[in-house]
């Protein structure tokens, strides 16, 4: 009979470790489970300022692209007048920034 109760005492205290050991795995799942989902919304942000910074660059190369335009037209208006500035009255006039856009 002691040795009944000795095994019962035995099966008894395997059962409660199991218990204890699932406890602790179930918190570690857990704290994974919320991890993964710092993970994703971090990605997602990421995500998103990319698609930001990419905006931001097309913009940007489109500003250039139209400033570029506008210092081209002071670098011509700059050669029109060094080329006609012996031609006197006869000389043609630079045209503004304003015609030049027109012209397009």
């Amino acid at each position: 009979m002691d040795e009944l109760v000795a095994s019962v005492q035995r099966v008894s205290a395997m059962i409660a470790d199991i218990a204890a050991v699932s406890a602790e795995q179930n918190e570690g799942v857990g704290q994974i489970n919320e991890a993964i989902t710092v993970m994703g919304s971090a990605t997602q942000q990421n995500a998103a300022l990319v698609e930001e910074a990419a905006a931001a660059a097309e913009a940007m190369k489109m500003q250039a692209a139209d400033l570029s335009k506008a210092v081209r037209v002071f670098k011509i208006r700059e050669q029109l007048k060094r080329v006609t500035a012996g031609f006197g009255e006869h000389a043609v006039k630079p045209v503004g920034f304003a015609e030049v856009r027109s012209l397009r």
